[in-house]
């Protein structure tokens, strides 16, 4: 069973994961809590071992899925916090994809929740 926090802190949405992610829950959450109240920028903090193999038809699914809600952060950034192999592949996979599918926002990968706070602050 998956457990999602999910937080806001000034302009940023955080989405904290701890046990077995689906993209379901990623979707879920994003659309009923984090339409709530958009912010620019995004930070997804999966815990150890919480993100499985998922098939790349089930992630550009979920590209798709979110594709409507990029009006909402336009020069938005997405930090991924991971803290196992399979998890940091998965999310550079992930933003590999929506790139080439043109997602307009610009992707991060951390292995601490301060870094991706300090990475988000940081415009050059």
């Amino acid at each position: 069973m998956d457990q999602i926090l999910f937080t806001q802190e000034d302009n940023t949405s955080f989405f904290e994961f701890k046990g077995d992610v689906t993209l379901e829950s990623i979707l879920y959450i994003f659309v009923n809590y984090y339409m709530e109240a958009p912010t620019p920028h995004l930070v997804w903090v999966f815990s150890y071992g919480s993100i499985h193999y998922f098939e790349q038809a089930e992630i550009l699914a979920l590209i798709e899925a979110i594709q409507p809600y990029h009006q909402y952060r336009p020069e938005g950034r997405s930090a991924f916090v991971t803290y196992d192999e399979l998890s940091d592949e998965m999310t550079h996979h992930f933003a590999e994809l929506a790139q080439q599918e043109g997602h307009p926002q610009e992707f991060g990968f951390f292995q601490s929740r301060e870094e991706a706070v300090a990475w988000i602050n940081m415009r050059g």
